[in-house]
């Protein structure tokens, strides 16, 4: 510094352009030096933002668990969905559960993490809307309400909470995807040998015809959950093939 003042330096725009002059420490406060057309350099910039991690997450995770969740309601009974080989995106409704408990927990994970990572602010928030600071009435009134009214419909299954709820037992019934519906509850894990007595054909003659269109049958004990998955098939294809008398074969 000459005469007591500190010495002065050129500043740029983001075009690169220089403006004016300015001394070296404010500078460096305002971040406005040059470096590759950039406001703020490298050094100055976090490495990793936590805050912002925990923000993008939250709205991925969100909306893979919107997606899960409609899938859910969207997938038939346990036994349904194994007589039929149902699948969405290459994942059953095992895989489906999985993904969704997944990110439920993930989801929980992340919405505490910004919870505590913003505690100062939502305190903030809170205290000044108990002191009256922001005058949000009748909004908060109508969201409430709305809320409750959805309640209210899905506790007495009224309109349209009662059309969701009989959708969901027309699609947990298998309507719209069965070919033939199971002769009785978790018939895909029959042995063949119950499963002739419910068709009305022996037991041999099904071992004979699966053989002969290409199924590996090792005896009658073998189930239909089991032969079709050796062949990428669904139980009820099979069956169908019973009933039918083994075209083809």
């Amino acid at each position: 510094a000459i005469g007591g003042q500190e010495p002065a330096s050129k500043t740029w725009d983001n075009s690169g352009l220089a403006i004016r002059r300015l001394p070296v420490k404010m500078i460096r406060f305002a971040g406005l030096h040059r470096r590759k057309g950039t406001v703020m350099s490298e050094r100055e910039r976090p490495r990793f933002e936590l805050r912002k991690f925990v923000s993008f997450s939250s709205f991925l995770t969100f909306t893979l668990l919107a997606l899960s969740g409609l899938t859910m309601f969207l997938r038939p009974e346990g036994s349904i969905a194994r007589w039929t080989g149902w699948e969405i995106f290459w994942l059953n409704k095992k895989g489906w559960e999985a993904v969704h408990v997944a990110l439920s927990a993930l989801f929980v994970i992340l919405a505490t993490t910004h919870i505590v990572l913003n505690r100062k602010a939502l305190w903030k928030y809170l205290k000044d809307r108990v002191a009256g600071t922001f005058r949000f009435g009748r909004e908060m009134a109508g969201a409430g309400a709305l809320v409750l009214a959805v309640l209210i419909t899905a506790v007495f299954l009224w309109w349209p909470a009662s059309g969701l709820m009989s959708l969901r037992s027309s699609v947990k019934e298998g309507k719209g995807i069965l070919d033939v519906a199971p002769p009785v509850l978790d018939a895909d894990m029959l042995p063949l040998t119950e499963i002739a007595k419910i068709a009305g054909v022996a037991a041999p003659s099904i071992v004979h015809g699966l053989r002969g269109l290409g199924y590996q049958v090792e005896g009658p004990d073998d189930t239909l959950e089991k032969i079709a998955k050796e062949r990428g098939t669904t139980p009820e294809k099979l069956y169908l093939l019973i009933l039918n008398g083994f075209p083809g074969s």
